[in-house]
């Protein structure tokens, strides 16, 4: 009896142990397990609800679905676009270039007329004295609007050689002439004495090309490029020499003392030199027939008109 009770005791603590053993294992288990899905999902709480899966039945590990990617745009031609925007940024360059040439071949015709008048007023205020408070009738214009090149003096009757040379030479005392007006402008002396003189100083260089091509061709220059090239007797003073003379209103002066007379200020240098008051020959051109008169080198008591005939 006692050995009986002994054995079923014994049982009894063996199953004790048994299953103390095995609610430890299942006990380990669980945590394991429970530490290992928070551990796969540590952000659960900062990814909002789960998505619904497609059977309806909301499940937490279906991914969000990705949105199709947009049809691409249609893409330009760009080196086409780029040479249709060139060609037409070329041709308005082109067109801006050839209104503006043009406007500047407009202002050269006309800078070149003021300067034919400007040159033609010097000229008659060079050869003007007191005429008792009386006024002049205004100059006419004598410079042409048009262009003076080679093939200007190849009409006048000057070969290719000298035509060429002829054209050049005006186009430097045009430049020359534009360049002083510049400076007198933007230095304040323009309009005044010293821009006259300076211009008169510009002018006396045509000395040297009269010396170079001699003084008939250098009467058919003058009258190629519209400047005057006589000189007319506009009034004569009373009690002058011109007036004891037998001078008289429309005589054009063809020559003084032998020297050719193409502008006022041929008259000027021609009266001035040698000794005053000597006997020289004057030849005027009136009513179309010369006329030679004799008269004392000095001021003659006359207004001058300058004009321009053809030689």
């Amino acid at each position: 009896m006692v050995k009986s009770i002994l054995i079923f005791g014994s049982v009894l603590c063996v199953g004790a142990l048994l299953g103390a053993v095995v609610f430890g294992h299942f006990t380990r288990s669980t945590d394991r397990t429970q530490s290992q899905a928070l551990q796969r999902t540590p952000n659960a709480d900062k990814e909002g609800p789960p998505l619904p899966s497609p059977s309806g039945v909301t499940r937490a590990t279906d991914a969000p679905v990705a949105p199709s990617p947009a049809a691409p745009a249609q893409r330009l031609d760009l080196p086409s676009t780029m040479r249709l925007q060139q060609q037409a940024i070329v041709a308005r360059l082109r067109k801006q270039l050839d209104a503006e040439s043009a406007a500047r071949q407009r202002l050269a015709a006309e800078v070149s007329e003021l300067q034919g008048t400007v040159q033609m007023l010097e000229q008659r205020l060079d050869g003007l004295t007191e005429q008792n408070g009386e006024t002049d009738e205004p100059p006419p214009r004598v410079r042409e609007s048009r262009q003076i090149d080679a093939a200007t003096f190849l009409a006048a009757g000057f070969d290719q050689n000298d035509a060429t040379f002829l054209s050049n030479r005006w186009g430097q005392q045009q430049m020359d002439l534009l360049y002083l007006r510049d400076q007198a402008i933007r230095e304040g002396w323009i309009d005044t004495p010293r821009y006259t003189q300076a211009v008169r100083e510009l002018n006396s260089g045509a000395a040297s090309l009269r010396a170079d091509i001699g003084p008939a061709a250098y009467d058919r220059f003058l009258f190629a490029t519209g400047q005057p090239n006589r000189v007319v007797i506009n009034a004569v003073i009373d009690s002058s020499p011109a007036h004891v003379t037998g001078l008289q209103p429309g005589d054009t002066i063809v020559t003084y003392d032998g020297n050719p007379i193409y502008s006022v200020n041929d008259l000027r240098t021609a009266t001035t030199a040698g000794e005053p008051d000597v006997p020289v020959v004057l030849e005027v051109n009136r009513g179309g027939q010369l006329v030679e008169l004799e008269i004392a080198r000095g001021p003659l008591g006359v207004t001058l008109n300058p004009t321009r005939v053809e030689p």
